[in-house]
């Protein structure tokens, strides 16, 4: 059963591999320049990765954030991706289990500001921090810096370890972006990668040439290419991938990817092929088969193996998605890779692998999307204006307490897929019921004037 590389995964280690007469001149583990700006299947499956992907090529070519990049949001309210949870399937249980959650927050802009990572620690059955993103933008709404971080459990606090700086031209196309790395010793910012884009009068992306900080001689040395091509519609029809042989001082061709699209433009069919040096040709390795669903959803997703012993396309894995359709993706805020999945709002997926002894699909992971409002112009309520909500977790009666009784104020509560369950209006001191939801987890909201405090309610 073949390892997946999971949904978006940013860093992945390679090793570049000169040779001078049979003999191994170089090995070094390196990022992988091929870590951008392609619809490799294999690389976006959809589990989040840690510090995953910032940039992605669409279908047209045009190089685009990862970030929804809105400058401004007509709308007085929104509805926001609060977080995905993900759960592997327990054979032994025979029954679905926590294993990993994110929580996502957003500017009024709908930009994605904050992206942390949890574990669920299975002694304490509590979720545990494991890494977080944190994201920066310009007045355009261009990302311009993103910081990641890794949970120290000795120290108990969150410590550097990777920064990335996008540079743009006067157009807003990404031109530069470079890598550090978090020297802890020192206590500052080492060069890593970096990544230059190159682009046709058009505005299509058509080279992108990585390169790698030495050292030793405290310059940039250069790492890898890819070249893209289209076709008659502008979509992107390959990516070629090249290392540089610092042996000989030539490239050397490794991997292609080749894309068709259906009718309406969407992407339905990619064959990855790698590069055989003795025969002299390309050789198929893998294939990504896409449905979509007449709004233009994806709901399933295929991959296949390239079997030579049997000379055929062999089963990998698959991904069903579920989406609700009266919901439209621009009417919420979300990270950009949930955009790439389709039209309407992404509500669950289900992965599965491919069992080669028993020929069959065997269950691997369920991810679930939870959302709830989010409220553009409102501001938190102030120590002044606090609320409180006791108990939490509640069985029955819920108090909430208005520290300064600044006329009545607003409590709603919504499941976590945001759909509003109730709203009271509250005074000085309320009470009340909620022994008739369901034990689970809710959000609500106190709104006073302009100002609301939100949180997380659970039900016991």
């Amino acid at each position: 059963m073949k390892t997946k590389i999971t949904f978006l995964s940013l860093i992945l280690i390679i090793s570049t591999v000169s040779f001078a007469q049979g003999t191994k001149m170089e090995s070094r583990p390196v990022k992988n320049f091929k870590k951008f700006y392609q619809f490799d299947a294999k690389h976006k499956h959809f589990n989040v990765s840690k510090h995953h992907n910032s940039f992605v090529l669409s279908y047209k070519g045009q190089l685009k954030s990862n970030f929804n990049n809105r400058s401004k949001v007509d709308r007085s309210d929104i509805q926001s991706l609060d977080s995905l949870i993900s759960y592997h399937w327990d054979v032994t249980g025979n029954e679905w289990k926590n294993s990993f959650k994110y929580e996502f927050e957003y500017n009024d802009n709908g930009n994605e500001t904050l992206m942390i990572s949890y574990e669920m620690d299975t002694t304490s059955n509590q979720w545990s921090n494991s890494w977080k993103d944190e994201f920066t933008y310009n007045d355009n709404g261009n990302l311009t810096l993103d910081i990641y971080y890794e949970w120290d459990s000795f120290e108990n606090e969150w410590v550097n370890s990777e920064k990335d700086e996008y540079t743009y031209d006067s157009t807003g196309k990404l031109i530069l972006k470079l890598y550090y790395n978090w020297d802890q010793d020192a206590g500052e910012w080492n060069n890593s990668d970096k990544d230059e884009y190159t682009y046709d009068s058009t505005g299509y992306l058509t080279l992108l040439t990585s390169y790698y900080w030495d050292f030793n001689i405290s310059d940039w040395v250069v790492l890898g290419k890819v070249e893209y091509s289209y076709d008659s519609e502008g979509n992107l029809g390959s990516e070629i991938y090249y290392g540089w042989d610092t042996y000989y001082d030539q490239w050397v061709i490794y991997s292609k990817y080749e894309y068709t699209y259906d009718s309406d433009g969407n992407l339905e069919l990619e064959i990855d092929y790698d590069w055989d040096p003795d025969s002299n040709q390309w050789m198929e390795s893998y294939k990504m088969e896409l449905t979509y669903d007449s709004n233009g959803n994806r709901t399933l997703e295929t991959d296949y193996d390239w079997d030579w012993d049997l000379n055929q396309w062999v089963n990998s894995y698959k991904e069903e998605l579920t989406f609700d359709t009266s919901v439209n993706i621009s009417d919420l805020f979300v990270p950009p890779y949930i955009t790439e999945l389709g039209n309407n709002k992404f509500l669950e997926i289900y992965n599965y692998d491919w069992d080669d002894i028993y020929n069959n699909w065997v269950s691997l992971q369920h991810i679930v999307a939870y959302y709830s409002d989010y409220i553009i112009g409102v501001n938190e309520l102030s120590d002044k204006n606090n609320a409180e909500i006791y108990p939490n977790p509640v069985s029955g009666e819920l108090n909430v307490i208005l520290n300064e009784n600044n006329g009545n104020a607003v409590f709603e509560l919504f499941d976590l897929q945001g759909k509003k369950l109730m709203t009271q209006e509250v005074s000085a001191k309320t009470q009340i019921n909620l022994e008739h939801l369901v034990p689970g987890m809710y959000l609500y909201t106190i709104t006073v004037g302009d100002n609301r405090k939100s949180g997380k309610l659970i039900k016991r």
